[in-house]
């Protein structure tokens, strides 16, 4: 990993522009010394707001309208999609938010993450196959929101936790994409985030690992 110098540091500052109607965020880090953008993220969960609002200073958060954020989250998407970011190894993005990452919305999609950042139930990313898949997964009729509880069931994490049929469909459905991003999701999903599911049944003895 290589490491960079204080001034190199100093020079990265955390940008965070908010559609509080929406719930909607854009986060974006920046070289100020060189005027350049190094990365960028796209939210669409509450949640991630309020740890932003409570602990970044408050000249580096900028409330925008709903125009304003499509016109951010297309040139997000867009630098991500054809690489003109100077993204790096995700240090700077960890140290900032910690667990909350996980949050953000999967470049290419806007249903892929914690709560979304589309317009309306048609409007998907460029990643289309994935993001239908992660769009069915978010209406799932049967689920216990975070921090909620639900069929005597406590949710004690922040995310939303679904019916076992629910994440065996996205299972299916991100296999069946075959895309490198409906794998890259699976993996992020089923395995690193390793994200728990619910069933009134007998208790659960293994987890679902993906394999694609």
């Amino acid at each position: 990993m290589r490491e960079l110098d204080q001034e190199s540091k100093n020079a990265r500052v955390w940008m965070f522009y908010v559609e509080p109607e929406s719930g909607r965020m854009i986060s974006i880090l920046r070289n100020v010394q060189k005027n350049t953008l190094i990365d960028c993220y796209a939210s669409g969960d509450d949640s991630l707001i309020d740890v932003i609002k409570q602990t970044v200073p408050e000249p580096n958060i900028t409330v925008v309208d709903k125009a304003k954020m499509d016109n951010l989250i297309g040139i997000c998407t867009y630098a991500k999609q054809n690489g003109h970011l100077y993204e790096e190894d995700g240090e700077d993005v960890w140290e900032q938010f910690g667990v909350f990452s996980s949050f953000f919305i999967y470049p290419g999609t806007k249903w892929c993450g914690a709560g979304n950042v589309s317009n309306n139930y048609d409007d998907l990313g460029p990643q289309v196959e994935t993001d239908m898949c992660c769009r069915d997964h978010d209406h799932c009729e049967d689920n216990i929101e975070g921090r909620e509880s639900k069929h005597g069931l406590d949710n004690n994490s922040p995310f939303t936790k679904s019916h076992c049929d629910c994440d065996n469909k996205f299972y299916d459905c991100l296999n069946l994409a075959g895309t490198r991003t409906s794998h890259r999701v699976g993996r992020l999903f089923f395995n690193f985030l390793q994200m728990q599911c619910f069933r009134q049944d007998y208790p659960v003895t293994g987890c679902k690992r993906y394999k694609g």
